[in-house]
């Protein structure tokens, strides 16, 4: 039933159930989580009937504990939307879509978190030790500790998915999580059945231990696992070693000794303290320092360049247009017009015919304005001064 408070003013309802407190974060939630979601179904993230196995709830107290810059990285690495081999290319930021650190083909974001070159591996056995060392600490169940890293053991490597011999009500845990997906639980999407078996667990435990705590620790740990293999990443991309980069720095180096061999003879005098360091000092700056210095050398010929065409242009003679062109390049007047002229020729005497505009008689006449003195005086000081003429003129 609708039911309303005396004096409340406006109520808003979701789901025959009323918002208590409709803040902007609960409103927000309501409104686009079904769209967000449907989107993630569209572009196959996750199966649609594996969104009512997802703890939602879970998902945003994690997602609340997250820095910022780690929440934009989740949204960004979830949608494909961030730097990888794939996305570069695409973009045009780059040749190819290899990866920096095994040189596969196609580099996504699943790859970033499979990949097992360049001590990728080592970074990845690193955060399951400490996963496994927090998990006993907070006194996880057994069997799902042992099924959660021998899941993440068997994804990373492409290794067939086998149910253990656990319980059913891990079987149905790690089985759900698989329709999820494990990429998906790196990047904070777990089964609602993770907290459920880890707070009966406690319960016969007699542990006074919260299960939320133990999922949101162990969705964290997960987190900073897929944050290290990403950041690994980088810092082999961004390696002065690496072939990319000793292309970028050969093109770089090129197109500065080409510029030096130019000279700053076209530039304008004030760009031309770009050139006054020598060329050898310029050759060792860094990547980012020689792309700075190539844009400005670039916009500064552009600059000159547009500065003499329009100099030029200046001085071009222009063509004169002629009032009155010779008889023989006037245009022929129309058929009408040469008949006016040639009757005006056989009647020279006559004048031309003006008709006049006549008034209409029936018109009211027109009212008599009467010229002002001084027109910007007011009524006051055209009266003083009438006056004024008048007593002047009597004496």
């Amino acid at each position: 039933m609708n039911f309303s408070i005396a004096h409340e003013g406006w109520s808003i309802w979701h789901s025959n159930s009323k918002i208590a407190s409709p803040s902007l974060s609960a409103l927000y939630s309501i409104l686009q989580d079904g769209i967000t979601i449907d989107k993630w179904v569209r572009d196959g993230r996750i199966p649609a009937d594996a969104v009512q196995l997802v703890d939602w709830k879970l998902v945003e107290a994690n997602m609340k504990s997250l820095k910022a810059a780690h929440r934009r990285w989740v949204t960004k690495h979830a949608s494909e939307n961030c730097g990888v081999g794939k996305t570069l290319k695409l973009w045009g930021k780059q040749d190819d879509d290899n990866c920096p650190r095994c040189n596969a083909p196609a580099e996504d974001t699943t790859h970033v978190l499979r990949c097992t070159g360049k001590d990728a591996t080592s970074v990845w056995n690193a955060n399951l030790a400490k996963l496994s060392d927090q998990m006993e600490s907070l006194e996880t169940e057994p069997e799902l500790s042992h099924a959660l890293l021998l899941r993440l053991h068997q994804w990373r490597y492409n290794i067939p998915f086998v149910l253990g011999d656990w319980s059913t009500e891990v079987q149905q845990c790690i089985a759900d999580q698989d329709h999820i997906g494990w990429k998906n639980m790196l990047e904070g999407l777990p089964s609602s059945r993770w907290q459920t078996i880890q707070a009966r667990h406690y319960d016969n435990i007699g542990s006074r231990l919260h299960p939320k705590r133990w999922i949101l620790s162990i969705l964290k740990l997960l987190h900073n696992t897929a944050w290290d293999q990403w950041q690994h990443r980088n810092d082999v991309l961004h390696r002065t070693d690496q072939p990319r980069q000793r292309r970028a720095r050969e093109m770089l180096d090129d197109e500065i000794l080409l510029e030096y061999s130019i000279g700053p003879a076209s530039l304008q005098p004030s760009e031309h303290y770009h050139f006054a360091s020598p060329l050898p000092s310029l050759l060792i700056k860094p990547l980012d320092f020689k792309k700075a210095w190539l844009l400005n050398v670039h916009a500064a010929r552009k600059y000159a360049a547009e500065r003499l065409r329009r100099r030029a242009s200046f001085f071009e003679p222009r063509p004169r247009i002629q009032r009155n062109p010779p008889q023989d390049q006037q245009p022929a007047p129309p058929q009408n017009q040469q008949q006016n002229q040639q009757q005006n020729q056989q009647q020279p005497d006559q004048p031309p015919n003006r008709r006049r505009r006549r008034r209409n008689p029936s018109a009211a006449p027109r009212p008599r304005q009467r010229r002002r003195l001084i027109p910007q005086a007011d009524d006051r000081q055209r009266q003083s001064l009438m006056d004024w003429m008048r007593t002047n003129r009597l004496r």
